[in-house]
């Protein structure tokens, strides 16, 4: 039975949610202030009745730029707050770590409000915002905190479950986010829509703050710890952790886990960075709204696979978590395949259907590589992937929109069969990793392995 305390996935949930409202709000928002700085407010509500391309084209691109800017003042101080509280959520305390990056949305949304009510403001002190959210560690401290969180308090018999239900969390949140945030968004307006958003923010800080147990004890003041977050020693202990000795197959595993979770995010990132293009283009031809129907089907799948499949699967039948990602990679490869030479919107729509399993893999790498390293170590490890996954998904976009670009003439769906090829790769280094795990010492089967986390290795 789970206790209430430890419940961490509404957390997620609730941050994801809000995340993916604020992403179409402060689009839209940036998007309208660039065409009132182009055009005047009687020609901007025309503006996609086709009588001003020029300046359409303009302002779209203008807004692009924003955009990456925004991704790169949120990445860049959340890269160095990861540093920082990775190892600190070790040593002193997982709660904490989970509230600040609530803390740093809400910090930002509040910014933004302030901004779309007054049109005066100029777009570039919505940066402030996502600065501090950045600071406050933002996504990447949120995935690692919580991955860690349910690492340290799950059974390792159930560990790939919970994985999979927090996993789901972002999935099914995006879904119900993409679904309606567009229809708030023109019911409501920027500034009350930032209020919403507000509400949904501060109902996750009270959550976490009242209800989310601290795991950790110490007998150090709240303001002792806070200060420990900046110690230099958290740096030095992410360090140590990269490079200490372990066992040589227990090295093997950890390296193999990092890797075939960075190619997989690779993969999956690249292909949805240029599905949004193959989709509008012919012989498809899909509309705007048949896109967002598109990516809520495939999230709603993945979550689904996750939070109903997946437990049924490792409860009535204990399937070895390897196994089920090798049938994720084997249903990603066929899927890929399946709409690199889809001809229409229908067969693009099963696509999502057949790729169900792939949802396995993000849980069952990450809860098998878990198993290696100490509970002391499990925010280091998580950190590090986050590092890693975030460096690919930058990677993923740039080589994916290139390669399309080059190869389009060749074949419009080139692109996903060189996805399939990649999944290949991920197939072949989790056969590596499920053997090395056979070798290692006492290590007999995948659910029967807490006492090796606990070991020396």
């Amino acid at each position: 039975m789970v206790y209430i305390r430890n419940v961490v996935e509404p957390v997620l949930f609730l941050y994801m949610f809000s995340d993916c409202l604020n992403i179409i709000t402060l689009q839209s928002l940036v998007y309208e202030r660039t065409c009132l700085k182009t055009l005047d407010s009687n020609r901007c509500p025309l503006l996609n009745n086709g009588s001003f391309q020029h300046e359409e084209i303009a302002i779209q691109v203008q807004t692009s730029k924003w955009v990456l800017h925004f991704n790169m003042a949120l990445l860049i101080p959340s890269i160095i707050a990861a540093l920082f509280l990775g190892p600190f959520g070790d040593a002193f305390s997982r709660k904490i770590v989970l509230i600040l990056p609530i803390v740093g949305n809400i910090t930002a949304i509040f910014v933004f409000l302030i901004i779309s009510a007054f049109d005066s403001i100029p777009v570039i002190y919505l940066l402030i915002g996502v600065v501090l959210n950045g600071c406050c560690g933002g996504h990447i401290v949120m995935m690692m905190a919580l991955y860690s969180y349910i690492v340290h308090i799950t059974d390792v018999k159930y560990r790939t479950i919970r994985l999979g239900i927090l996993e789901s969390m972002v999935f099914l949140s995006t879904t119900i986010g993409m679904l309606v945030a567009g229809m708030m968004l023109k019911s409501l307006g920027h500034t009350a829509m930032y209020g919403i958003i507000s509400i949904f923010n501060i109902l996750n800080l009270f959550y976490t703050v009242f209800v989310v147990e601290e795991l950790i004890e110490t007998d150090k003041s709240t303001g002792k710890i806070l200060r420990s977050i900046f110690l230099i020693e958290n740096i030095k202990s992410l360090y140590t952790f990269m490079t200490q000795k372990r066992k040589s197959n227990t090295r093997t595993v950890l390296l193999f886990g990092i890797l075939i979770l960075s190619v997989l995010i690779l993969m999956t990132k690249g292909e949805f960075s240029i599905i949004q293009l193959f989709l509008r283009h012919s012989p498809i031809s899909a509309s705007v709204t048949q896109i967002g129907y598109f990516f809520s089907l495939q999230n709603f799948v993945y979550g689904f696979t996750l939070i109903i499949i997946l437990p049924l699967l490792k409860k009535c039948f204990s399937v070895n978590d390897l196994a089920l990602s090798l049938v994720g990679f084997a249903a990603q490869g066929i899927g890929s395949i399946m709409f690199g030479l889809a001809q229409n919107i229908t067969t693009a729509f099963i696509v999502p259907v057949v790729k169900m399993p792939l949802g396995f893999t993000y849980a069952t790498i990450r809860s098998v590589t878990s198993t290696f390293v100490n509970i002391d170590e499990e925010a280091k490890l998580f950190t590090f992937m986050a590092y890693l996954e975030n460096l690919m998904a930058l990677l993923a976009s740039l080589c994916f929109n290139g390669l399309y670009s080059l190869t389009f003439d060749i074949h419009q769906g080139f692109v996903f069969f060189v996805s399939t090829a990649i999944c290949s790769l991920c197939t072949l280094f989790t056969v590596v990793m499920w053997f090395q795990i056979k070798q290692s010492n006492g290590y007999k089967d995948l659910d029967e392995h807490q006492e090796l986390q606990h070991s020396g290795k």
